[in-house]
């Protein structure tokens, strides 16, 4: 499959889970998400010199800090932000497809 097929494809279609309940779904579907954002948030991390890490170290355990303001740090830090989260799904839904089809080809 290519990139675009990828992205476009529904997850729980590609691995067959159908049959699952809707909350299973979507707890896969979170469980996707939130792996797809620590694989691009380790990616991001490596790109911020010192000073930016501890800028958003700062702006992470400020109190009240609402997630709009954390990623609007990283949009200005990180200029690819938005490549490397479409990076992760991409390479998240790739291997799960993978997985899925050796188990039951």
């Amino acid at each position: 499959m290519t990139d675009q097929e990828i992205l476009n494809v529904n997850l729980v279609v590609a691995l067959g889970l159908e049959s699952l309940s809707d909350d299973q779904k979507l707890q896969l579907l979170n469980d996707a998400a939130t792996l797809v954002q620590k694989r691009a948030m380790a990616r991001i991390i490596e790109m911020l010199n010192d000073g930016q890490r501890d800028e958003l170290n700062t702006l992470i355990e400020k109190d009240g800090v609402q997630g709009e303001e954390v990623g609007t740090y990283l949009r200005n830090a990180v200029s690819s932000l938005d490549d490397i989260y479409k990076q992760e799904l991409i390479a998240v839904k790739r291997d799960l497809i993978e997985k899925a089809q050796e188990i039951a080809p």
